[in-house]
């Protein structure tokens, strides 16, 4: 059995850390409001093993997105919002650029402080345009289901899609480029050092140690490119749990792996790829293109939104939010160690807190180690300040006053959760885990069959976990450092996500299967599970 959510109540879910993530939902829920009048509404995040789910109510999104459509939908709003957003983007890019060459060693404590509060004052005013993705693509499906398809008599359901291309190219493909330049080197490297047809033999260490042995030319120019690739995209595969370190050991490890094949090897595999990608956005923009013929005023402007907002917008939001992890996942590190805690200490933090931190490390470290066992941080209304922090430490209800947010520690956290729930009515009891999922197909992979079987792999963190060729990936929603499973599974199922989501997107341009917005998938399918989805329904049964 497992738990069931009330028909209103969605979740996201993916590893994150409370800090990092707890500043999006900031930025959501001040600087939003400062820019449009509107912020989120009831908002749950809880965070166990490494691990963070936010609770939303899909009215509430939804309402949400109206706003944001009604405003953007006014003669110039478009272009001012854009325009508001590239100025932001632009003053958080000048940050970075600026920590990529600083070292934080040195620094004092106060200073990382400074430095923190700084990066994070500009990324919660940059990332509050991208709190107009979600809601946007969101209530655009709902108006398309009842706008577009009504007016087509529903054939063609793929079409729909065309509402949601973006403009630009993604960042995914760019990096997918330069790792097909990377790899076309490695190959030319590893002959030059006899070592190509042992690579899949040979341990990533040992492969590693003859390349930088080497004074080879070929190798020579192979480590600087491995070196210029590291530079350019070291922040690729992080997320919300913080940094994901690269360096030239996890690239071959991925060169290795992308070349199983020895007949076609690394290149062809990346190429192929890239190749896929670019002949995709092509095929789509036809769609779209044909699509927009004939729509009135009202849908071509809403075209214009979903490709400008939940296209473009959206993609590089991926990219910038995992660039500035980067830095806040090295300066939390750098304060945690200097305040004599554990290295991720301070991602149990809100960015609330930190000052506090600096002065008085000591009072938090029991909080800390309450927090990593079970977390959740809760805010009812913005508006309200001087809430409870509630722990449970020696098993004695403390309260402490807080800014803005409740938040629960240890096992106050299940105690806490059930008197939430009589409030806003989130939970409506279990339900049979063999229950068929039912969700939005984004894509059928242009197969002739539209019933397909295959075995499940549940992927949480695509760093630790892996998957088999051709394996159905199951996952609460994907984001770009799901890449190379992705790559490698025959179809994508998610919990979470619309037409705009990153697994939508990707499905689309790989030509993959893909069905998003079941909600349970990852709760009722485990790995190994052997499944039957049918493509013109969206449902998945196992067998």
């Amino acid at each position: 059995m497992d738990i069931k959510y009330k028909e209103d109540w969605r979740i996201w879910g993916q590893p994150a850390s409370p800090m990092l993530l707890s500043m999006t939902l900031n930025s959501g829920m001040i600087n939003l409001k400062a820019y449009l009048g509107i912020q989120l509404w009831d908002t749950i995040i809880s965070f166990k093993n490494n691990r963070g789910e936010w609770f939303y109510r899909t009215k509430e999104l939804n309402c949400l997105g109206q706003k944001m459509i009604d405003y953007l939908m006014v003669d110039s709003y478009l272009d001012r919002f854009m325009i508001d957003y590239q100025e932001a983007k632009d003053i958080l890019l000048k940050k970075i650029q600026i920590l990529e060459n600083m070292d934080y060693l040195y620094l004092k404590s106060e200073e990382l402080v400074s430095v923190f509060n700084n990066l994070y004052g500009k990324y919660i005013e940059w990332y509050k345009f991208g709190w107009f993705c979600e809601p946007i693509q969101f209530k655009m499906q709902e108006i398309v289901a009842s706008e577009y398809v009504e007016v087509n008599q529903g054939e063609n359901k793929f079409d729909v899609q065309g509402f949601f291309i973006a403009k630009k190219e993604s960042f995914i493909i760019d990096i997918l480029d330069d790792m097909k330049s990377c790899s076309e080197m490695f190959e030319v490297a590893m002959n030059a050092l006899d070592l190509q047809g042992l690579k899949n033999n040979l341990s990533v260490e040992s492969v590693v140690m003859e390349l930088l042995k080497s004074n080879n030319d070929t190798v020579m120019l192979f480590r600087e490119k491995i070196n210029a690739h590291i530079s350019m995209y070291y922040w690729k595969n992080n997320n919300y749990s913080g940094a994901k370190e690269i360096n030239i050991n996890t690239i071959v490890a991925e060169l290795i792996a992308a070349s199983d094949d020895e007949i076609k090897g690394s290149y062809s595999y990346y190429k192929d790829k890239v190749d896929g990608m670019r002949q995709a956005r092509v095929e789509m923009k036809k769609q779209r293109d044909e699509m927009m013929k004939g729509l009135d005023v009202y849908m071509l402007r809403l075209c214009e939104i979903g490709a400008r907002i939940g296209g473009d917008l959206m993609d590089e939001r991926k990219k910038i939010v995992m660039m500035s992890n980067h830095h806040f996942d090295r300066l939390l590190k750098r304060i945690s160690l200097n305040a004599g805690g554990e290295e991720n200490d301070c991602h149990y933090l809100l960015p609330q807190e930190l000052n506090k931190y600096l002065y008085d490390a000591e009072r938090y470290k029991e909080r800390i180690v309450e927090r990593k066992k079970n977390m959740l941080v809760y805010w009812d209304d913005i508006s309200v300040v001087g809430e409870l922090c509630i722990s449970s430490s020696d098993d004695v209800l403390e309260a402490v006053s807080m800014q803005e947010p409740i938040i629960v520690e240890g096992d106050m956290v299940e105690v806490f959760i059930k008197d939430i729930n009589k409030k806003l009515n989130i939970y409506e009891g279990n339900s049979d885990v063999d229950e068929p999922l039912k969700g939005d197909v984004i894509y059928d992979g242009d197969l002739k069959e539209y019933i397909i079987e295959g075995i499940v792999r549940v992927i949480d963190d695509p760093l630790y976990d892996e998957i088999s060729e051709g394996e159905i990936l199951v996952a609460s929603s994907t984001t770009p450092d799901f890449m190379n499973v992705i790559a490698k599974s025959s179809m994508i199922i998610t919990d979470w996500g619309g037409y705009m989501s990153h697994a939508a997107i990707v499905a689309r341009e790989l030509k993959k299967p893909c069905i998003v917005g079941t909600i349970y998938a990852t709760k009722r399918l485990n790995t190994g599970d052997i499944v039957v989805v049918d493509l013109k329904k969206g449902i998945i049964k196992k067998k």
